[in-house]
């Protein structure tokens, strides 16, 4: 007996969106290839997160290459802010995405456990203003992560990145999260 014509919108969240929702809540864009490989979602079902407006299908054009990639979508950030306890997405800007993909790649390393203590930029950005007593921060580390007790500070470096500004937000990150080591990954 037929089932019938599959939907072109999702239903339900399964366990498997929520890790890919998660993933861009966390380091704001990711290529298409580095989610189907190492989440194992199927394309059919980034289409239909894609149709039910959680996530937003970018090109990211790098050197002589365009890469395909997803960015949350409003519903997608709303879902993430509100149903799995992130305090702040990542929003990234389009200058950015190059970072994000290489961080989208640390992320991806980790295990579970470990993932679970992952911290992204503007969450970071609003605990040092909270300790700092500002309202504002120029910058800050892109991502913290907690591994075997220590607080690993995660940096994407480019090509533009002066020496003064990494000291300035190496200084931020040491004094106000009490980070232990930094994990410095270049796009070069």
């Amino acid at each position: 007996m037929a089932r019938g014509r599959k939907s072109k919108y999702i239903k339900r969240i399964t366990g498997i969106d929520e890790e890919l929702l998660l993933l861009l809540g966390q380091v704001g864009v990711c290529s298409k290839d580095l989610i189907l490989k190492e989440l194992r979602i199927k394309e059919a079902r980034v289409t239909q997160l894609v149709n039910s407006k959680y996530i937003l299908p970018i090109m990211i054009e790098c050197k002589d290459q365009v890469i395909p990639s997803y960015k949350l979508n409003k519903i997608g950030r709303g879902y993430v802010q509100n149903e799995m306890s992130v305090v702040k997405c990542r929003v990234t800007r389009c200058d950015e995405w190059i970072f994000d993909l290489k961080l989208a790649n640390q992320y991806l390393q980790y295990d579970d456990e470990i993932r679970c203590t992952w911290k992204n930029k503007h969450v970071l950005a609003l605990e040092i203003c909270r300790k700092m007593n500002s309202s504002s921060i120029k910058e800050c580390i892109d991502a913290t992560v907690t591994i075997d007790g220590k607080l690993i500070g995660i940096e994407v470096l480019g090509r533009k990145c002066s020496n003064k500004f990494i000291n300035y937000k190496y200084f931020l990150a040491k004094k106000y999260l009490k980070v232990d080591k930094l994990l410095e990954i270049s796009i070069i």
